[in-house]
């Protein structure tokens, strides 16, 4: 017969169901750690980030000189297009 009142982990070691529940409930209690809205943006290292950009991935360096293409999947989705020479960004397919 199963018992139901008790689970085995892989250790081989049983611990009551209710334990999980109660862990698990604990987990969903603590509070969740909050990421800034729009992460600071300040020269660093040498580096000068481009503000307002949202994960930018899949980097092409354009046709056009002092341009590069790039997509974004998080935020505001599509293609964008940036001027590296006064980092502006344009929306190419949004």
């Amino acid at each position: 017969m199963l018992d139901q009142t008790a689970r085995t982990c892989r250790s081989g070691r049983r611990f009551p169901a209710a334990a999980l529940v109660a862990g698990l409930l604990l987990l969903n209690a603590l509070p969740a750690t909050a990421q800034p809205a729009n992460p600071p943006c300040e020269s660093a290292n040498g580096f000068v980030p481009v503000c307002g950009v949202v994960a930018p991935e899949d980097l092409v360096r354009a046709p056009w000189e002092g341009q590069v293409i790039f997509g974004q999947m998080a935020g505001p989705g599509g293609i964008y297009l940036l001027h590296t020479r006064d980092q502006r960004v344009e929306p190419m397919f949004a």
